[in-house]
């Protein structure tokens, strides 16, 4: 083998990072550092969409390396730069993210109410629509942060992942695209539309869609509690909406 990748390695500037090989997804610059227990062994820098395989070091069997991938000028965050995809939990997490302190990178809240990802599968839904709005009112996101909403009456396949970022890449193909699962529950069966299935199917998904390198994977959000929502489902403004708020831009602020 080349290198094994820890799970907490970090992909930056749409970098799709697996078994030695590296894939500049976006258009810019970056800096890929292969790290063994913290020690830094290579630093390569990627141009613009360009792959490589790494051999400019013998690996030790067994060992884990870690991969951190550091963008370039080209791929940095600015103002509302981050789109999103997703249904009334994801609207409600990005109306979080401005009630806490934040960097200003995600589009102002659009409303995806029952947004769930089997309605976004076809390329003539409305959801499209409000989504195109959102590009010509602040242009080409540099990134679009899908979160996987299902409705445990209409249950989801990876087909369906599949189609809608490839109708989003067909849209914005230079944005670097992250995919999330539902935010998580306590007790996990607390939403009824969602039921016992709907979180970890999109936990399942979103890795699936990561593995599958069509994605990069986002923030793990959660866990809400009866207290944090308004119907069990949705998050509140006291505390759901802060709490998710907080955790998105822990995760995108960082990227800027």
């Amino acid at each position: 083998f080349l290198y094994t990748l820890m799970s907490s390695s970090t992909y930056l500037a749409g970098a799709v990072v697996s078994y030695g090989t590296l894939q500049q997804t976006t258009a810019s610059d970056g800096i890929a550092t292969f790290s063994l227990n913290g020690t830094q062994i290579l630093t390569v820098t990627v141009t613009n969409y360009q792959s490589f395989t790494n051999t400019a070091f013998t690996p030790v069997g067994g060992q884990v390396y870690q991969v951190k991938v550091v963008t370039g000028a080209g791929g940095v965050l600015t103002p509302l730069s981050i789109g999103y995809v997703g249904c009334s939990i994801t609207f409600n997490t990005v109306q979080g993210y401005y009630l806490v302190p934040n960097k200003g990178f995600f589009w102002g809240p659009y409303n995806t109410n029952n947004g769930s990802l089997d309605r976004w599968v076809d390329s003539a839904s409305p959801f499209w629509g409000y989504f195109d709005n959102q590009v010509i009112r602040y242009g080409q996101p540099k990134a679009v942060w899908i979160q996987i909403c299902e409705n445990q009456a209409r249950l989801l396949d990876f087909s369906m992942v599949q189609s809608v970022i490839s109708i989003l890449r067909s849209k914005v193909p230079n944005a670097t695209i992250y995919i999330s699962p539902l935010n998580s529950y306590d007790p996990p069966d607390l939403c009824k539309i969602t039921g016992t299935v709907g979180v970890p199917d999109s936990v399942a998904l979103a890795n699936q869609a990561v593995a599958a390198g069509l994605a990069l994977l986002g923030p793990i959000l959660g866990p809400l509690t009866l207290e944090a929502t308004l119907d069990g489902c949705h998050p509140n403004d006291q505390i759901g909406k802060p709490l998710l708020g907080a955790q998105l831009a822990a995760f995108f602020d960082a990227l800027g």
